[in-house]
């Protein structure tokens, strides 16, 4: 019985691998904070229930402009998302951190032109965290 249990294990992995597709995005953008252009580290990473998986970081340049991109093997779709820490309309040692998800069926995603406001409320994923 003990042999059993790892064998089935084995054996779903081995099959929800095999029915996985490989799956790809590219995110360009800019990043704004108060309507101005950000210069920040940018992570780009695929959501899992356990562990995300990091898929690409940079630093966007001085007009606030970047791009990421990514590949994954995922069985169904791809649930990217890019997550900053930042200080944008914060407290002196104060930051916070936003997400912005970008859910998708398709295999290889091209998303330009993305505006990710530090403002926007709605993508604060956690804080503000103060020293």
């Amino acid at each position: 019985m003990k042999i059993l249990i790892p064998g089935l294990i084995l054996i779903c992995v081995l099959i929800s691998q095999s029915s996985a597709e490989l799956f790809g995005i590219t995110i360009r953008g800019k990043v704004l904070c108060e309507k101005k252009p950000v210069e920040i580290e940018l992570k780009l990473h695929e959501f899992d229930t356990v562990i995300d998986d990091s898929l690409d970081f940079t630093i966007s340049n001085s007009k606030g402009e970047f791009e990421v991109s990514g590949n994954e093997d995922e069985i169904g779709e791809l649930d990217p998302f890019i997550e900053i820490s930042h200080n944008c309309t914060q407290k002196p040692g104060c930051y916070q951190r936003s997400r912005f998800y970008y859910k998708t069926s398709e295999t290889n995603k091209l998303l330009e032109n993305e505006v990710l406001n530090l403002e926007d409320r709605k993508f604060n994923f956690w804080g503000p965290i103060c020293d």
